[in-house]
């Protein structure tokens, strides 16, 4: 029993290696495992893993950002309950609290709404969480607006991008000054910790 625990272990944990460096692809579970990862390598590959600095929520919407590029159509929808598959997978509809959840939780981070990834949250929700900063840094929450009220959130990238999921063709990269909507304009930034 103890060895299908180590296999397993190490398919997730190849899955979890592939996927920090880039791969745009299901790795191979169960397929191609046993010609990768043979006998004692299973636990330097778990090593590996756990020496691997750990992705920010930045990390993992520039990945998001370069994965509906390249491969996978997402597409905008504010279903809910949301749910979290666990990475490689992933959610192929989803809106912008959803992103900016599921970034939180890819990277490990404590649910933005404080409601324990049980699904439920919006922006408003996320809106009341975290601490509200003047400047934003990577992995903050940009929230903007037409006016007073908040309407949209998007994870900041850098001090000038965000990636943001508001239509059709996100997610994507988008100005932090307006987020691709002229009319919007930042209301707030907060800041989220692991």
């Amino acid at each position: 029993m103890g060895r299908i625990t180590d296999l397993k272990k190490a398919a997730v944990a190849y899955g979890r290696w592939q996927l920090l460096r880039g791969y745009d692809k299901k790795p191979p579970f169960g397929v191609n495992i046993a010609t990768e990862v043979k006998g004692t390598a299973i636990n330097a590959l778990l090593r590996l893993i756990d020496a691997t600095p750990p992705k920010t929520p930045a990390d993992w919407a520039d990945w998001y950002v370069n994965l509906q590029r390249t491969k996978a159509p997402m597409h905008y929808d504010e279903l809910r309950p949301m749910t979290f598959p666990a990475p490689p997978a992933y959610p192929t509809k989803f809106d912008c609290s959803w992103f900016a959840t599921l970034c939180q939780h890819d990277a490990g981070w404590p649910d933005p709404n404080g409601q324990g990834y049980s699904g439920v949250g919006n922006t408003a929700t996320l809106a009341v969480h975290g601490t509200k900063v003047a400047t934003p840094h990577r992995d903050d929450l940009a929230f903007y607006g037409s006016g007073e009220t908040i309407e949209h959130v998007a994870v900041v990238c850098n001090a000038s991008t965000v990636a943001s999921m508001g239509e059709e063709g996100d997610p994507r990269h988008w100005p932090i000054a307006t987020c691709g909507d002229a009319a919007f304009h930042v209301i707030e930034y907060r800041r989220y910790t692991p």
